[in-house]
């Protein structure tokens, strides 16, 4: 028996129902479904839990349906009750929770990737994209944002996509849906995941050349030496400018600065 204990010191028993898988899919979690009997015909606790620990203390807000309804049923005021669970329930539920959570698992790591669909999505044109099988892990995560934030990687993969049929409510693109192998998808992310490496160790490589450059003319004169300049919004709305300059300096000592300017 689980003890319903109200914030009024009244106490109540429930009887706690054995749980039951119920598989929902919320941001990539499963979950089943957790229901506790009451005292009160009509009226029973239902929550869902996840692969999150699980605690002793369930909390139920006043002002709903079933804090109201128990409330009522007992000739107390209204103010939220407090479900307890044994030490023996909550191991039945975490070992619920840890069964199903890894069977979802097992099932997810069978499936295979075989191609993807994608579309342009909306005013941005960027690309909105998905797996041809129903599967949810982090790298599918980490696919479909890296093409929707890579820039125009629709114009990457098109060549090697062919048009399909498809349509998925309430979802805007432009143009067409395609298709495209999950191989060729990945040979795209590589190659652009190379381009991406080598353009930033070119930037890091003129800037190292461009910072000694300006430390050695700081060295000689004695004198800060400008090594950027680059043009942001105003951070000051008392000040009747949209923009300020920020001027980077390279100091003698190898030490640099930065100095905001209000342009007017």
């Amino acid at each position: 028996m689980a003890k319903i204990i109200s914030l009024t010191g009244k106490t109540w028993t429930g009887k706690l129902i054995e749980p039951k898988p119920a598989r929902r899919y919320r941001n990539g979690t499963v979950s089943f479904k957790f229901v506790l009997e009451t005292p009160v015909q009509g009226h029973i606790y239902e929550t869902y839990y996840v692969d999150t620990p699980v605690k002793n203390i369930i909390e139920i807000p006043a002002k709903t349906d079933l804090s109201k309804a128990l409330s009522a049923h007992h000739g107390v005021k209204d103010k939220g009750v407090r479900i307890a669970l044994t030490p023996e329930q909550v191991e039945t539920i975490t070992e619920a929770v840890k069964s199903i959570f890894a069977e979802y698992q097992a099932e997810q790591e069978a499936i295979t990737i075989t191609g993807w669909h994608w579309a342009l999505g909306g005013d941005t044109h960027r690309v909105l994209i998905f797996p041809d099988q129903d599967k949810d892990t982090e790298d599918i995560d980490t696919i479909k944002d890296f093409a929707s934030n890579t820039f125009r990687f629709g114009d990457r993969i098109r060549p090697i996509s062919h048009a399909i049929d498809r349509d998925v409510p309430g979802l805007y693109i432009t143009g067409s849906w395609y298709s495209i192998s999950h191989e060729d998808l990945m040979a795209v992310i590589a190659e652009i995941t190379t381009e991406k490496e080598a353009a930033k160790q070119k930037r890091d490589q003129e800037e190292q050349v461009k910072f000694d450059a300006a430390l050695t003319k700081a060295k000689e004169t004695g004198e800060p030496v400008i090594l950027s300049t680059r043009i942001v919004d105003c951070n000051d709305p008392r000040e009747e400018c949209s923009t300020d300059t920020l001027i980077t300096y390279v100091h003698p000592d190898g030490a640099t600065s930065t100095r905001r300017f209000h342009t007017w």
